[in-house]
């Protein structure tokens, strides 16, 4: 109900003039927006406002004559970059993951092989010359 009463607000009067601007190449994508928010709301009083609304819009566009706008891949602008500004931008992300790799081998490293002891172990110790050494039980 909220979401209608703010789309019904003056702060949204340009979304709805758009609406009417029925031979514009964004009104149909537009128009598929607000079915898509008209189908995510319950049945009530803001459904079938912004139903009716809808509803009009449509049978404007019929009874002006003007064909329904298809969705051609020509005639719309292709999002995204520029082939060189993605090679540029995966050779960047290519090179901070190498640098995330080796710091995270490092972090492995001394989780698996912890670093020897400071070579000032105490005589007795079962550490010989700062290596490990295998203790007998008798």
């Amino acid at each position: 109900d909220k979401l209608v009463q703010l789309l019904e607000s003056p702060v949204f009067v340009h979304l709805r003039l758009q609406l009417l601007d029925v031979e514009s190449p964004h009104h149909a994508p537009l128009l598929k927006s607000c079915y898509g928010l008209l189908m995510l709301l319950p049945q009530s009083d803001a459904f079938r406002s912004l139903n009716d609304r809808l509803t009009t819009v449509c049978n404007l566009r019929d009874n002006l004559g003007i064909p329904p706008v298809s969705l051609s891949r020509s005639k719309l602008p292709k999002p995204g970059i520029d082939a060189e500004r993605q090679a540029a931008l995966l050779s960047h992300f290519d090179t901070i993951m190498s640098y995330h790799r080796r710091a995270r081998r490092i972090l492995t490293d001394d989780v698996v092989a912890p670093r020897r002891p400071p070579p000032s172990v105490k005589s007795g110790s079962h550490y010989a010359n700062g290596e490990p050494t295998i203790m007998e039980t008798r």
